[in-house]
């Protein structure tokens, strides 16, 4: 998309600056050079060796939990250690070349060990665990919910040239109908106005959840596992094979554990009713008397049957 590009573009602007700014005080206090500074890190160790190394290395990221694509950050971090080494932690290639000199050949080489031993894996996607279903048109669609810093201005049309986001002046405007997967142009011009409105409404109603998840995670261990609802239910929904009903025992479990989880940040109430949302919609009421969900609960009460 045009408009992330152009942020992505002038961020990495702005890292380049700040590197070239930090090295050049560092650099003027005592060395001549960053090589003199960092001292060389190329050709530490023998192929073999830093295969062996490397293994070791990532097996204690795997115990330590560490996630594919955040194991070659830390990963540098270890091997430095290793040999007593001080070692740039970002990617030298998306450094300029006065920047990313010889210094930094080891970092490359973690890089690169990752990029041959997990591929794709390493690829962040900021809408991992953001994704929600939508109706348009007659059918159900994965919506990605995008990260969004700073104001926007959500809309909805048929447009396919705008269903990319925009860079405007006093924030963001983005076409709803551009986080639908494998939206086409001809597929987006048959959209009726009501699926327009409904696409729109979802991405807010979204973006509004992913606001009130993030504001709780981290308090207790409920609202950790809502996202793997979430998202597992989205799946049951988007697959090529639909399960509807998995789709809806995931929905119920979603809103259990967050129901369980504001029980547990108020501290007034019981959160141990077992699998009964109409029981802990009780005792969630304890902290907030005015709600009143019962209705909408009712439509997906379900069993593991």
């Amino acid at each position: 998309m045009e408009g992330i590009g152009r942020a992505a573009e002038g961020w990495r602007a702005f890292f380049c600056l700040w590197v070239r700014k930090q090295l050049a005080g560092i650099i003027s206090t005592k060395q001549s050079t960053v090589t003199d500074y960092f001292g060389e890190v190329s050709h530490l160790v023998s192929d073999s060796d830093f295969e062996k190394q490397m293994l070791s290395i990532d097996a204690e990221l795997k115990a330590e939990g560490v996630a594919p694509h955040a194991r070659p950050i830390h990963a540098v971090r270890k091997f430095g250690m290793l040999h007593g080494k001080s070692m740039l932690i970002a990617k030298p290639s998306f450094l300029p070349e006065d920047v990313a000199g010889p210094a930094f050949e080891e970092t490359k080489r973690i890089y690169d060990w990752y990029e041959l031993h997990y591929g794709e894996r390493l690829n962040v996607d900021p809408s991992a665990g953001a994704r929600i279903a939508s109706m348009a048109d007659g059918d159900i669609w994965e919506m990605n919910l995008p990260l969004i810093f700073g104001s926007c201005t959500i809309f909805s049309n048929r447009d396919f040239v705008l269903a990319e986001n925009e860079l405007r002046r006093g924030g963001t405007s983005m076409n709803a109908c551009s986080s639908l997967s494998g939206l086409t142009a001809q597929r987006l011009s048959k959209f009726s106005d009501g699926d327009l409105q409904e696409v729109q409404s979802c991405m807010i109603f979204g973006l509004q959840c992913r606001k009130a998840l993030s504001r709780f995670r981290g308090t207790n261990h409920y609202f950790d596992q809502v996202i793997g609802d979430l998202s597992n239910s989205t799946h049951q929904l988007v697959g090529q094979i639909p399960n509807f009903g998995q789709s809806k025992w995931a929905s119920a479990q979603m809103v259990e554990k967050f129901m369980k989880g504001l029980i547990e940040a108020s501290g007034n109430g019981d959160s141990k009713q077992g699998h009964n949302l109409l029981k802990l919609h009780r005792e969630l009421k304890k902290s907030i008397p005015s709600l009143n969900l019962e209705p909408r609960l009712k439509e997906i009460l379900c069993t593991a049957e």
